[in-house]
């Protein structure tokens, strides 16, 4: 049975029972999160645990976590984020070191327990070939059945698509936006609008879009294109019709409030079951963030010469590529501390992993002095196929 620790999260703060704790390198924990009402719109969200300086992160749906295996400390600290964006405080949870925090796991078993794994190997093996003795005489023998429900496998029955919830349409830079100083006009996130117009009415539950109506074509490049594939678009008033061909699915309405969207590799009419809006928000963030920093956001770097200075931006996801088209609007909002410097000009950004790096230009730095970026600046970074 695992070992439940409570967390509670009441709005932004999330706080654990003084007579919690847990024991170093076990795997069996797992976090039940008790949260507020506001968290229930959210139906992925990620927990961190943070222990001797470093972290690790869990994505999960609902309201249990399982805690990773953490060794050698004496204290977790859990906190959880979702959407675009929010977080909580730290809950801090106690901990013991187990019998393996000192010296690892040992590195041979000793001869005892090598004897017990042996016997165990050897009693494994011979249920094998006793299964398969069996399965060669046609025990097992039986009528063929369906490869899934309704005669189709599952993997043929995932959805192609990204943000083809339209009732909870992602478009972090708003609907119908050039994204990162392009040409391209997207109608929401990974969806281009080729020609017309299309509108959308905000959700009152802060989850995207709805109501989104279509009055001439829009369309998404497929990032895993199927060799044959099968659009399907489904509306809650007027019609819409769509088309998959190199790649592409386009989609067509005159007047049309578009429900879903949905691209699978077999002939099946069956909509896939709605992912809820932080999922479709994180598939969306690994092609497109939108970051408007309003409330004077603050990134840690340093200087790297006299003349160029890097800070460091944690992002949700990783993106799809590691030099992202980007732009950055009202870059005078931006400061450097000590100094108040206003950067002159951007050189560039980056991205390893979770991190997005940019290199903003000025002068008189001090190289190698850890600095402050301060910003209210919009942040772009696109790498929509």
């Amino acid at each position: 049975m695992p070992i439940v620790i409570p967390v509670s999260v009441r709005g932004k703060i999330a706080s654990a029972p003084k007579d919690t704790e847990y024991v170093c390198g076990n795997s069996d924990y797992i976090i039940h999160f008790d949260f507020s009402e506001e968290w229930k719109a959210h139906d992925l969200k990620t927990a961190r645990f943070k222990y001797n300086g470093t972290y690790r992160e869990k994505v999960f749906n609902g309201n249990e976590c399982p805690v990773p295996i953490i060794s050698d400390t004496f204290g977790i600290e859990v906190g959880v984020y979702a959407g675009n964006l929010e977080t909580t405080t730290a809950a801090y949870i106690p901990a013991k070191k187990s019998i393996l925090c000192e010296e690892g796991l040992p590195a041979d078993p000793p001869s005892d327990v090598y004897a017990q794994l042996v016997s165990l190997t050897e009693e494994a093996r011979a249920a094998a070939k006793d299964v398969q003795q069996r399965a060669d005489d046609g025990e097992f023998d039986g009528q063929d059945g369906a490869p899934g429900k309704d005669g189709v496998s599952a993997s043929a029955m995932t959805n192609g698509l990204h943000n083809a919830d339209f009732t909870q349409f992602v478009a972090q830079a708003g609907i119908c936006q050039v994204h990162a100083g392009g040409s391209v006009t997207f109608a929401g996130d990974r969806w281009e609008l080729v020609s017309g117009t299309l509108t959308a009415e905000a959700n009152a539950n802060g989850n995207g879009y709805g109501k989104v109506t279509l009055n001439g074509t829009i369309r998404q490049k497929v990032e895993m294109p199927p060799a044959e594939g099968f659009a399907y678009v489904s509306t809650l008033s007027g019609e819409a019709s769509a088309e998959y061909a190199d790649g592409v699915i386009t989609i067509t309405g005159s007047g049309a409030v578009l429900d879903q969207a949905w691209l699978y590799a077999v002939e099946h009419d069956k909509p896939p079951v709605r992912r809820g809006y932080s999922a479709e928000l994180m598939d969306c963030y690994r092609f497109y963030i939108y970051f408007a920093q309003s409330n004077a956001l603050s990134y840690v770097g340093f200087a790297q010469s006299s003349t160029e200075a890097r800070f460091t931006m944690p992002l949700p996801v990783p993106l799809r590529l590691s030099s992202p088209t980007y732009q950055i609007r009202w870059r005078t909002t931006m400061q450097m501390y000590p100094g108040a410097v206003t950067p002159e000009a951007i050189n560039g950004v980056t991205v390893v992993g979770n991190t997005a790096s940019i290199s903003l230009k000025s002068s008189g730095l001090t190289g190698g002095a850890v600095m402050t970026l301060k910003t209210n600046a919009v942040i772009e970074l696109c790498c929509d196929l």
